[in-house]
Formats: C-alpha cells, structure tokens, sequence
C-alpha cells in the first residue's frame, strides 16, 4: 500500500492491482462495518470472523439498510445466536430479520479449543444465501419489524397481551388468521407478513 491502513479515510476504497496476471484485484475499504455501506454494484459475498457482540447489528446493516444485499452472508459467530437463526420454531426477530432476506444454514459448530485463546462460548459458521429478491416489499417488512418488535418485548407472553396494547391489534392477529394464544417466537415470517399485510 505505501501507507498504514490507519492512515487513510474511513470508507476510503483502496483498490490494489494483482501482477499476475491470473489472479483477480482486489478493493480494501478500510472502517466500521457498521458504519460503512455496503457495495451498491452487484454482485459481492460477504465471509466475515466478526466480534460476536456486533452479529445482530451487522445482519441489520448488511440486510435492512444496504440497497444492495449479498449474494451470500457466511460469518462465523456465537453457537447460541447461529442455532436461534436457523431454528424456526423457536424464531427470535434476528431469525425474521434473515428469513425475510435469505435462506440461513449453519455449516459447522467451532469448539473454543479451536481458539487461541479459548473463548467461554461455542461458535459456528453460518452461511445465508439471499434470495434473489426479499419475499416482502419494503413497505411490508417494515410493518413485519414493527408489530414483531411489539410482540418480542414480552416474548414469554401470548399474543394477545402484546397485540392487545395498541387499538385493532387483535383484529389483525384476526384477520391474518393467528391464534392470540401463541407466542411470538412460533410464528413463521409468512406469517408475520400476514399479520403486516391485514394491516393495509
């Protein structure tokens, strides 16, 4: 580079041309993960070791606020948080989150002795493969986001405790044909997007 990455702007494309002629060249964009935006010109990857305690906000910066997703997301991260994304009967909101983007699989699970040093957590790699369009319109998956977020802030109570707290909330549940006794965290995404879209 001629220069410490420290040295240049955050955002800043460093563009690095291969000599061999075989070998592809490559663009470092030096910053916070969370702050940079993602490629507007597809297609990219993203395979990423990232601190674990950024896993929720990253997804959201790589799938709610890019224009652009990846054609894939491959990270390595905590055990727990890669089992509550692939698991869809026991759904957290990061799992709509994804689900409405891609389709997430765990690859493999990384004991801590595969660390040095050893973390106090089990990992794993998951790799999520986006579909070629998300499966709501933006209008939709905002209103997915809002009355999920509604329904996760008392996520051990039925539905009807959270959905009762606004006006027509049960209506809705109503209306796209949930059961008010459920939990939110056995709801699958298309039937968050019934709830969202009864909501129109």
């Amino acid at each position: 580079l001629g220069s410490p990455i420290s040295d240049y702007e955050s955002g800043e494309r460093i563009h690095l041309k291969s000599e061999d002629a075989s070998a592809a060249d490559v663009s470092i964009i030096p910053g916070n993960a969370l702050e940079v935006p993602m490629p507007e010109t597809p297609p990219y990857k993203i395979v990423a070791n990232i601190p674990y305690h950024i896993t929720s906000p990253l997804l959201r910066h790589i799938y709610m606020e890019s224009p652009v997703q990846p054609v894939s997301t491959t990270l390595l991260i905590q055990k727990e948080v890669a089992d509550r994304i692939c698991d869809e009967k026991d759904a957290g909101l990061l799992t709509i989150i994804v689900r409405l983007f891609g389709a997430p699989s765990k690859i493999c699970d990384v004991p801590p002795g595969a660390f040095i040093p050893p973390p106090k957590v089990d990992s794993a790699v998951i790799h999520i493969e986006s579909h070629l369009e998300p499966i709501a319109d933006a209008e939709t998956i905002d209103a997915v986001m809002k009355y999920a977020k509604i329904a996760f802030s008392q996520k051990r109570k039925m539905l009807r405790n959270s959905f009762g707290t606004f006006q027509g909330g049960l209506d809705l549940l109503k209306a796209a044909d949930i059961d008010e006794n459920r939990r939110p965290q056995t709801l699958s995404v298309e039937e968050w997007i019934a709830i969202a879209q009864a909501a129109k």
